[in-house]
């Protein structure tokens, strides 16, 4: 559920900030080898660009520069970041952490890097805006830079954790998340000063709720939850769920998000 919420928060990336609540953090899914993480992120997270089930871009792989662009791919949509691992030697480990800890406060500050491009031709087209939010994915949580780990929310999953059947339908038809998230993006749009106001609204009262050692958690804590109502809130209006299913829903999320913060805290 946290997954499919951080998408849904990122197609909701210009209504947080224009309620003055920025989404200051980012999404981090580890487990080891096969245990179908970057199926799982693609398949349910990844709105654009489904001909290809394939992440924006990848640690072992992408420069500095490579990822800095992909950064500022979509805009009110979700990066997806694969494959951060251990590296071969202590270098490569150093410039895997090094990278990471650029991703991880670029969105945990929503502040780019900036470049002296006054004389550069095309120099437009050489800054790269975050427009949305960020997954990673990787084989183990980054211990080497515990300061950038505040600005993630970090997630575990195991071998067996994964619904293959269920997942294989989001990989087959691939129709299927574009479409919700179309739908519900019409559903915002027709409200929008409404959902902005919403945000601005719940976001304090979500926050003070739960306080904890770790401010940017209780942050995390409220960005998921009034994106949950959101969410809820449209599905209830559409009549896809009743009152009593859209409670459920919500203690579902609200349970969930205290113990994973606990654990992270």
């Amino acid at each position: 559920k946290n997954l499919l919420l951080f998408a849904h928060a990122g197609v909701l990336t210009t209504l947080f900030n224009l309620a003055g609540h920025d989404i200051n953090f980012s999404f981090m899914i580890v487990g080891p080898t096969n245990c179908r993480k970057t199926s799982l992120v693609t398949a349910v997270a990844r709105v654009f660009d489904r001909n290809r089930l394939k992440a924006d871009a990848e640690f072992a792989t992408a420069t500095s520069a490579g990822v800095e662009q992909t950064l500022g791919r979509y805009r009110d949509a979700t990066v997806i970041i694969d494959d951060y691992k251990a590296g071969a030697n202590l270098t490569q480990q150093r410039e895997m952490n090094r990278k990471l800890d650029e991703v991880i406060r670029f969105y945990g500050d929503r502040v780019e890097k900036k470049r002296m491009l006054a004389f550069t031709p095309k120099s437009e087209k050489m800054f790269f805006p975050i427009g949305g939010n960020c997954v990673i994915t990787g084989e183990f949580a980054p211990e080497a830079i515990e300061s950038s780990m505040t600005r993630i929310f970090l997630t575990e999953v195991n071998k067996d954790d994964v619904n293959n059947e269920k997942l294989r339908v989001f990989q087959e038809e691939r129709w299927i998340v574009p479409t919700h998230f179309y739908n519900f993006i019409c559903w915002v749009t027709k409200r929008f000063d409404i959902c902005v106001r919403y945000i601005a609204e719940r976001y304090p009262c979500y926050r003070d709720e739960k306080r904890y050692i770790v401010g940017r958690f209780s942050d995390m804590y409220a960005t998921f939850m009034v994106t949950a109502d959101l969410l809820s809130m449209y599905a209830r209006e559409l009549g896809f769920w009743n009152e009593e299913e859209q409670r459920a829903f919500s203690n579902t999320v609200q349970g969930g998000l205290e113990i994973e913060l606990e654990v992270m805290e």
